[in-house]
């Protein structure tokens, strides 16, 4: 059981970090230095990017694992691995649809 709670932390923990290294890639495509530029919703895009590409990184990564799982007959880990995915997917559906 404390085997599976630390599968769980750490791959929830992965995503996050994938995350907080997407935004300092993201901001580095912004050009704070042009005369021109304006803020607005065009500084979302690469954050936007590069979170979901990061993310999407991620769920392959977790579906590997749960093939992999699966071969080595650890069935409750790859059960974990795919309700995260499912939940997390969900969630990213959720806030894309919200208004």
């Amino acid at each position: 059981m404390k085997s599976n709670i630390i599968h769980i932390v750490v791959r929830i923990v992965i995503l996050i970090l994938s995350w907080i290294l997407a935004l300092p890639m993201a901001y580095s495509y912004l050009d704070y230095t042009a005369p021109d530029r304006r803020c607005g919703t065009g500084d979302v895009g690469p954050i936007f990017f590069l979170i979901t590409l990061f993310s999407f990184l991620w769920f392959v990564a977790m579906i590997i694992e749960a093939i992999i799982l699966n071969k080595k007959k650890k069935i409750v880990k790859r059960n974990i691995n795919l309700i995260i995915i499912g939940c997390l997917a969900i969630l990213f559906l959720i806030c894309t649809l919200l208004p």
